[in-house]
């Protein structure tokens, strides 16, 4: 299957926090997930939750160091979902997001920080299957 993403995937396990404004209630909800995969341009999650995709939210990704006792960097995006399904092998739903808007340097950073942590070695996607 040739894959048709236009930006490289790497196989990042980076917390992330997800201000999610619910569609019904109209509060926000704070959503605590672990990174299947980052890209410059998006992110697949693993969550316990269902998150809508009718709607931008706010994400925070906390990247870490490249060195040991470094500090975390806190990257803030605006997202939004492009698809979730239930994965029952690991109990929770994989979310694949897009970020909406991204200032440069913020994108900048991020496409160094993956090619120093991981180098060639990209995922192809976080797959449905």
């Amino acid at each position: 299957m040739e894959e048709r993403r236009s930006h490289t995937r790497y196989p990042a396990r980076w917390a992330v926090q997800i201000l999610c404004p619910c569609q019904k209630t109209g509060e926000h909800t704070l959503i605590k997930a672990k990174t299947q995969d980052v890209s410059t341009g998006g992110l697949c999650i693993l969550s316990k939750h269902n998150i809508c995709g009718t709607r931008t939210f706010s994400l925070e990704i906390y990247v870490p160091p490249l060195i040991t006792g470094g500090e975390h960097i806190t990257l803030a995006y605006d997202a939004r979902t492009t698809y979730t399904v239930y994965d029952n092998r690991l109990l929770g739903f994989r979310t694949g997001i897009t970020f909406t808007r991204i200032e440069r340097a913020t994108m900048e950073f991020l496409r160094g920080h993956l090619m120093q942590r991981f180098g060639s070695n990209p995922v192809l996607a976080c797959s449905a299957g």
